[in-house]
């Protein structure tokens, strides 16, 4: 035997000497693994088993809350469907008992004819508008969806309801600009509710005492300040990113530029004539003229325009009017009236503007041109608009201009004077244009 050989294998490969019994093997040189570097099977299999289940409860809170807003929608469209429903403008006015209270649902408004006087109804349905002109209900719908996203995750409610109080807080904004804050607070508390429908902006939320505090608080704006500073990096961007935009570009895209829109405003109407000197001219007769002469010579200057009124038979209310206004998509509008006073020397034309910046600015560019005018006065400076006007109940820029005083002499010889009226309508269309460059 070959005992080096023998020897060479026993150092080189280990080998395993077992007993004659075959009972027990005794390893003579066997390299072993560690014991604690062998990977356990039985670990991965109950991590799995743990996220799988988290998975399950996930989709299954995320499918009940997706059936839960789907069964909403249906309850909305059923709702809808059964009770009488009136179209005026671009929305609908849905009437019903005490199944709702006074909401919003995109534009149908929910009106309930058990709960609130018919003086009252005008501000309700004044405050609704303003839910639907904001598109409030796709920003609920756009929660609800959060909801069936992240379910699990508690900031989702809180964010929802913080979202449905800025829009109350924001639509009261609006009303106090057309009605008292102590006058609107007081219906608030009177029709003061709570609901079943999830999707819908209700007239009066809670936290009814927040809002209330809201309402007689002076207003800041160091988060509209703040909101800026955070806008201005990603403006800087943009403007980097289209600062190539050649001037050729620009051009053509200026000479395609849409029309304005002009809305004209012939004050009164109707039943409701205005104001009516002692030779009972009466202001909704003159001022429908003068819509009538401004609206030819505004279309010959290339502007499309609306009238409220084509005849002097038709009367619109004012929340009619404001309907008729949006519904046109007016860019400008000018509501034209003639003032009348106890104090018969009190002559002129004034104007007045709403609280959108760029009113001033046309209400400024009218009143120059019409410094021209020879026989009348013009008030180069707004005077203080009264609440309850009609330019208030707007955010386009708008210009209220009383073109004369009935009540005085001189005024009323002019602005009766068909060349006069002319000429005053060319000033106002000169005075837009100026804006317009």
């Amino acid at each position: 035997v070959n005992y080096a050989f023998v020897s060479n294998m026993v150092t080189d490969t280990p080998l395993s000497v077992k007993n004659t019994n075959h009972e027990n093997t005794v390893p003579t040189s066997v390299n072993t693994l560690p014991v604690n570097k062998i990977t356990t099977p039985t670990k991965i299999k109950k991590t799995s088993n743990v996220v799988l289940i988290i998975s399950c409860l996930n989709i299954l809170g995320a499918v009940i809350l997706l059936a839960k807003l789907l069964t909403s929608l249906l309850a909305m469209q059923r709702l809808i469907s059964r009770v009488k429903h009136i179209y005026k403008g671009n929305t609908n006015m849905v009437y019903t008992t005490t199944e709702v209270p006074h909401s919003s649902f995109f534009n149908y408004i929910f009106i309930n004819q058990c709960t609130t006087s018919n003086a009252d109804l005008q501000k309700i349905i004044y405050h609704e508008m303003q839910h639907y002109e904001k598109l409030h209900t796709i920003d609920v719908l756009l929660c609800e969806v959060l909801k069936v996203i992240f379910w699990f995750n508690p900031l989702v409610y809180y964010y929802k309801r913080s979202v449905q109080e800025v829009h109350e807080f924001e639509v009261d904004d609006e009303m106090t600009k057309l009605y008292a804050p102590h006058t609107y607070a007081e219906l608030l508390v009177q029709v003061a509710t709570h609901h079943g429908y999830s999707l819908i902006n209700t007239f009066s939320t809670s936290p009814l005492k927040t809002r209330l505090m809201m309402l007689f608080n002076p207003k800041t704006y160091a988060f509209k300040k703040l909101s800026f500073l955070l806008i201005v990096p990603v403006v800087a961007t943009l403007l980097m990113a289209y600062g190539n935009i050649s001037s050729t570009t620009i051009a053509v895209q200026a000479s395609t530029k849409l029309p304005i829109t002009l809305y004209i405003d012939a004050g009164y109407g109707g039943k409701d004539e205005g104001a009516i000197n002692k030779n009972t001219i009466k202001e909704s007769t003159l001022t429908l003229q003068l819509a009538v002469l401004l609206k030819t010579e505004a279309e010959a200057a290339g502007y499309k325009v609306v009238l409220s009124r084509d005849n002097d038979t038709s009367y619109l209310g004012l929340q009619h009017r404001l309907i008729h206004c949006k519904s046109s998509q007016a860019n400008i509008l000018l509501s034209l009236q003639a003032s009348n006073n106890a104090d018969v020397t009190k002559n002129g034309i004034e104007y007045y503007v709403n609280n959108n910046p760029t009113s001033a600015v046309i209400g400024n560019a009218i009143t120059n041109k019409m410094q021209n005018l020879k026989g009348i006065k013009v008030k180069p400076v707004p005077s203080k608009c009264k609440e309850g006007t009609f330019i208030l109940t707007t955010n386009i820029p708008s210009v209220l201009l009383e073109l004369g005083c009935l009540s005085n002499v001189n005024d009323v010889a002019f602005i009766t004077n068909s060349a006069m009226q002319k000429l005053m309508v060319k000033y106002i269309v000169d005075g837009l244009q100026q804006y317009s460059k």
